[in-house]
């Protein structure tokens, strides 16, 4: 009985410190002993500077389009090519936190890296953490139904790698916003594909503007 009970207590500790380790990789609480074991400030792929807002550079590059089929005499076709850099995409990854996010994520921080892998990585800090701990996030998008959908592929909090049946828990949210992009997008353009190369992402797909009013407008 008391061999038992030794057994259990073992293995009950065992569970504890396990859980306690996991924690501490996460860095979202400090837990002595086993942050300093566990626990390594995450860094992205690479540090990446705010450039132009989606918005402005969706306009940029549309009047171009629409200049350089009046300077060919004809609207044949709507087609367009949008390439956005991943300075662009930080910005308005920070422009979303800024207007609904800011109590959990760190505005200034946030980063979009595009990888060669064809991933997308999301770097978003937590805001009044003391280990600075981050939640990275790395999804790879298609093109559907006109829109964009993005695909949750791996998932970091701190150190510690979320398993995939548990990724479901970011999918969701991450639709969500997805859909509100896809609402802006949508009043500009129907993509039917995305190219992604480091550093960058291609939609090709045709115009949903009045192309008729913009050229009144031109």
């Amino acid at each position: 009985m008391i061999r038992k009970f030794f057994v259990s207590c073992v293995i009950l500790a065992l569970i504890g410190f396990g859980i306690l380790y996991l924690v501490a990789k996460t860095g979202l609480v400090r837990v002595p002993v086993f942050t300093a074991m566990a626990y390594a400030l995450p860094t992205p792929e690479r540090t990446v500077e705010s450039g132009t807002a989606v918005e402005q550079e969706m306009e940029k590059q549309l009047v171009a389009t629409l200049q350089s089929k009046l300077s060919a005499g004809t609207f044949t076709d709507a087609d367009a090519t949008l390439v956005f850099s991943e300075g662009t995409l930080t910005t308005s990854l920070r422009s979303a936190i800024a207007q609904g996010a800011q109590e959990v994520f760190v505005q200034d921080s946030a980063q979009v890296v595009i990888l060669q892998s064809g991933e997308v990585e999301l770097y978003l800090t937590f805001t009044g953490n003391e280990q600075n701990s981050a939640l990275l996030l790395r999804v790879a998008p298609t093109a559907k139904d006109g829109g964009l959908a993005f695909d949750v592929t791996r998932v970091q909090v701190g150190q510690l790698f979320v398993p995939a049946w548990l990724q479901f828990a970011v999918q969701w949210p991450l639709d969500k916003l997805v859909s509100q992009l896809n609402d802006f997008l949508d009043a500009y353009v129907s993509v039917q594909n995305v190219t992604l190369q480091e550093g960058s992402v291609t939609l090709d797909g045709t115009m949903t503007l009045d192309l008729k009013t913009l050229i009144k407008t031109e």
